[in-house]
Parts: C-alpha cells; sequence; structure tokens
C-alpha cells in the first residue's frame, strides 16, 4: 500500500512537470511570433516535451502494472 502511494505521488509530481512544461511551451510559441529567432527555442522545447511526457507515462504504466498484479 505504501508503495502505490509513493507511484502515486511519482504521477502527480510529473503530471504538475509537465503542466509547467506546456505552459512554457505556449509561452515560447507566443514569444516567437514576435521574435523569429526563438522558433530555435521552440525545436528545443519540443525535445523536451516529449521527454518529459514519456517520463511521466513511463510513471503511469508502471503505476497499472502494479496495480494490475495485486
Amino acid at each position: 500500500m505504501l508503495e502505490r502511494t509513493k507511484i502515486m505521488d511519482k504521477i502527480i509530481y510529473s503530471g504538475i512537470i509537465l503542466l509547467i512544461d506546456i505552459a512554457i511551451f505556449i509561452m515560447l510559441i507566443v514569444a516567437a511570433m514576435h521574435t523569429a529567432w526563438l522558433w530555435w527555442a521552440v525545436v528545443g522545447q519540443i525535445i523536451v516535451s516529449y521527454g518529459v511526457f514519456d517520463w511521466h507515462m513511463g510513471i503511469i504504466h508502471k503505476f497499472k502494472a502494479h496495480h494490475a498484479a495485486a
């Protein structure tokens, strides 16, 4: 039970980080509409966002696998 709670906490924390990452991504797109060189930052943020999303989904899959085994 304690491990399940720890995994849920990780899901919540990674979800908050993912939401912050999406907010930064949107702000960069808006800023890049006014400054052309910021599009490179948007490309970099796409790569970072994919990594954060993959990390978040990995935690969720680990929780589902653990929950199904219990």
